[in-house]
């Protein structure tokens, strides 16, 4: 199985407008994840991801798995994100 299979289990999720709370956390990833998005730092100054342009993420299409998760998981809640079950 590879990434885009395992992408394509993960409910998608409807998050409330200006809602980035999954933003805020620095993230791990794969080599080929990373590749994808074009590379990735966490910004300490605004505490967020540098995909975080004017409160959307720019990479969102080829975000990682974890970016993917967020607010679909029981680890991973959002009071602002309704997963699709």
């Amino acid at each position: 199985m590879n990434l885009d299979d395992l992408y394509k289990k993960i409910p998608k999720s409807k998050c409330k407008d200006g809602c980035f709370t999954c933003c805020s956390n620095s993230v791990q990833f794969t080599p080929s994840e990373y590749k994808s998005m074009g590379g990735y730092s966490f910004d300490a100054e605004r505490m967020c991801c540098s995909h975080l342009i004017d409160g959307k993420c720019s990479v969102y299409d080829n975000r990682p798995f974890i970016c993917r998760l967020y607010g679909t998981s029981e680890l991973l809640e959002c009071e602002n994100c309704t997963p699709e079950r």
